[in-house]
């Protein structure tokens, strides 16, 4: 954006076709920065301000600051008490898909498409425990066994490890879950809902490391 200073703010050039309307005869077919400034035109800078989630910003006329330099100049207001709060409840309803596509996405990462085979591997294990590792072991503890050059036992062992790992996992998944989506229910404002936000995204990140599956 770019303003002609003797006009003043009232004649805002967005682009090189507006400045050659505002002045036809002036520029050659290739206009450069450095010919803008010569005749006059100057950049309007555009920085703006910082706001919380219960403020508005809206953009006004361009000032010259004391460095000389074209700036847009912005009034912040506060929203409606009605307005925060839609934006509020809005705000928590995005965080409640947030955690369950969280929770979604680790799950898929863990067991993927093959829920019921790890499922059924884990029955499998815990019926050879329950017989003491003796007898004719089930295919699948088998086959583990002979892929990992183990025992049975070993591989009953670690099948059951590894789903032990996984439960404890989707209890304290559940249990955090919950726990966070009744925390941001609560939240009386931003502030206290992007407390919640951060304490999720930790829990999500450190599980994600325990779980090794990356982020």
């Amino acid at each position: 954006m770019w303003i002609h200073e003797l006009t003043g703010a009232g004649a805002l050039l967005a682009t090189h076709s507006d400045i050659r309307q505002h002045c036809p005869t002036s520029f050659p077919a290739v206009i450069t920065d450095e010919m803008l400034t010569a005749q006059g035109y100057k950049p309007v800078i555009d920085t703006p301000p910082t706001i919380t989630a219960t403020q508005t910003a809206v953009r006004g006329e361009p000032e010259k600051d004391v460095h000389g330099d074209w700036r847009f100049t912005y009034t912040i207001t506060n929203l409606p008490v009605e307005e925060v709060a839609s934006r509020l409840s809005l705000a928590k309803s995005a965080f409640y898909v947030k955690v369950e596509a969280d929770v979604n996405a680790i799950i898929y990462a863990v067991v993927g498409e093959k829920g019921r085979e790890y499922s059924d591997a884990f029955a499998d294990a815990l019926a050879f425990e329950t017989a003491g590792f003796t007898g004719t072991p089930p295919e699948s503890v088998a086959e583990w066994a002979a892929i990992k050059g183990q025992t049975d036992e070993w591989a009953a062992k670690n099948v059951l490890a590894t789903g032990r790992k996984w439960m404890d996992a989707q209890k304290l998944i559940r249990r955090t879950r919950l726990q966070r989506k009744e925390d941001a229910l609560q939240a009386v404002d931003f502030t206290a809902l992007e407390a919640v936000k951060v304490q999720w995204d930790g829990f999500v990140a450190a599980l994600r490391v325990q779980l090794g599956i990356g982020s």
